[in-house]
């Protein structure tokens, strides 16, 4: 699933698990740092998340020819 993610939304992927790696740590004022990039991060998703998925969806249903199983995967 993640390397299917990766290319639209890879970015976002990786900041979460920075960000889980400093909580985890205790470096709060460290993630408090990263406002700039959480804000482009933001934009970039709301800007290209519905194409993407409904990209992703596409390439599910292509790769399965059974429609009820593709759907099921894409759910």
């Amino acid at each position: 699933i993640e390397e299917l993610l990766s290319p639209p939304f890879g970015g976002m992927i990786a900041f979460v698990k920075e960000a889980e790696a400093l909580l985890e740590k205790g470096e709060m004022e460290k993630l408090l740092g990263k406002e700039a990039r959480v804000t482009k991060l933001a934009r970039g998703f709301s800007s290209t998340w519905k194409g993407a998925v409904e990209a992703l969806s596409g390439d599910v249903m292509r790769s399965f020819s059974n429609f009820k199983n593709g759907t099921s995967i894409i759910q």
